[in-house]
């Protein structure tokens, strides 16, 4: 009884986890990211770019994500997870909760990349991080993050780089900080982001 409990919750799954041409993952699957890269803010980083959250049921609704960092070196520059307007960020293992996730359809369309769920590494200091990520709609999908000495490194030389790094009230910032960042690249492009 309780397997066909089980299966009918994940068979209903309203949020799962797909790759980029919206292929499901199994329940339970594991990804490797082997792509190391620096991100609009300079940062080395790596990141579940690839992998995406789609919507079944097709029009909006409302999740938790548990984020389970088993493993997280501790020569590295920690770990963020970030989904709407929700991000935390840790520098040991440990779990990060974002509840009441917001799947917007007409923000996100019927996916969306994962790629706001990233390790940070130090250059040069290989190692693993893993993570298990839980949605409250019955999906688990098992990480592991592989930073290797022959891991391609993407994004080295970058034509748009960060100019300034603004809080909310305008003030300049030496990098992002907890809550509403307003960040000015070379080009003149503006983007808010929340840490």
């Amino acid at each position: 009884m309780i397997g066909a409990v089980i299966c009918s919750l994940t068979a209903s799954a309203q949020v799962v986890f797909a790759d980029e041409n919206g292929n499901e993952y199994a329940n339970d699957a594991t990804v490797t990211i082997t792509e190391a890269s620096y991100n609009d803010f300079d940062e080395f980083q790596m990141s579940l770019g690839n992998v995406y959250l789609k919507n079944t049921k097709g029009s909006s609704l409302a999740f938790n994500m548990t984020v389970n960092v088993t493993d997280l070196p501790a020569n590295s520059n920690g770990f963020s997870c970030c989904f709407g307007s929700q991000c935390q960020n840790i520098q040991q293992a440990g779990i990060i909760y974002l509840n009441n996730c917001v799947f917007d359809v007409e923000e996100y369309g019927l996916s969306t990349s994962l790629h706001l769920i990233e390790w940070f590494p130090k250059v040069g200091q290989y190692g693993q991080c893993k993570a298990v990520i839980s949605l409250s709609t019955g999906r688990t999908l098992n990480v592991i993050f592989d930073y290797a000495e022959t891991n391609a490194v993407q994004g080295v030389a970058t034509a748009k780089r960060v100019a300034t790094i603004c809080d909310a009230a305008g003030k300049r910032v030496n990098g992002l900080q907890k809550g509403l960042n307003i960040v000015r690249y070379s080009d003149g492009s503006i983007k808010k982001v929340m840490r």
